[in-house]
């Protein structure tokens, strides 16, 4: 986890990271940081994970079925390669690899 001034929080959950999900002190999901962006910050000398910060293009629900899953990301573009999984209060409850998704499809 990283740690920002104001108390946000990037929650980092794999060792090589495409992208860091930003949470609040109540773990709920604020938006994402790439790695490029952050990367890129660092080149530039920093700047505030508020200006970093973007939302994610989308969001699975912890509580849908495969089938549900499936349907929603198949016409997703995957700019990004891992999904935030959302409970119902919006907090972060875990990740979707697009990896994953492929194996899990009809015919995988």
């Amino acid at each position: 986890r990283i740690y920002d001034e104001q108390g946000l929080q990037v929650i980092l959950r794999d060792s090589e990271v495409e992208v860091g999900f930003v949470v609040d002190e109540h773990e709920r999901l604020l938006g994402m940081v790439t790695a490029q962006a952050a990367a890129q910050a660092a080149q530039q000398g920093g700047t505030s994970l508020n200006a970093l910060m973007e939302e994610p293009p989308l969001k699975v629900s912890a509580d849908s079925t495969i089938e549900v899953l499936l349907a929603q990301v198949s016409d997703y573009d995957w700019r990004v390669e891992v999904l935030p999984v959302i409970d119902t209060d919006g907090k972060l409850v875990g990740q979707v690899h697009r990896a994953t998704l492929r194996d899990l499809a009809p015919g995988a």
